[in-house]
């Protein structure tokens, strides 16, 4: 079993990537977000707020990511602490934002997100071997 400490460090990993690809503006495949409407850049320019998709109107919402632990089932669970931000997150990343319900999908893994996931698994079940029975040849 991989202990607490290393799934809570995996999962605030996860939540780290994830909330730095959509401030760069990439959705979960590393593709540039859709842009804003014509109507809304206009809008976020005059608040003096980026004019390229971010999902960051107020910060809220990413900050509002978090992983939680289950240890005795070996589970990571990324969830939103705050539910109008859950209901933001699935407006944006399933049922479309605005006019034309432009969806910008982030809140998933990516294939690179998966990679470090395993890899971090992989490593903490390395420390556990090696922590009981000393480093491996």
């Amino acid at each position: 079993m991989v202990p607490k400490e290393a799934l809570e460090r995996i999962g605030a990993g996860l939540v780290k990537r994830i909330k730095e690809r959509t401030r760069s503006g990439a959705d979960v495949d590393g593709q540039a977000f859709e842009p804003y409407s014509k109507d809304y850049g206009k809008k976020r320019k005059k608040e003096n707020k980026p004019t390229t998709p971010d999902l960051t109107y107020t910060g809220a919402m990413l900050n509002s990511l978090k992983a939680k632990v289950d240890e005795e089932r070996q589970m990571i669970t990324l969830y939103f602490g705050n539910p109008a931000d859950a209901a933001k997150a699935r407006y944006h990343n399933e049922e479309g934002a605005g006019k034309n319900k432009t969806v910008r999908k982030f809140f998933a893994l990516s294939y690179l997100d998966k990679n470090y996931l395993r890899d971090a698994i992989a490593e903490a079940k390395i420390k556990i071997t090696e922590d009981k029975f000393g480093k491996l040849a």
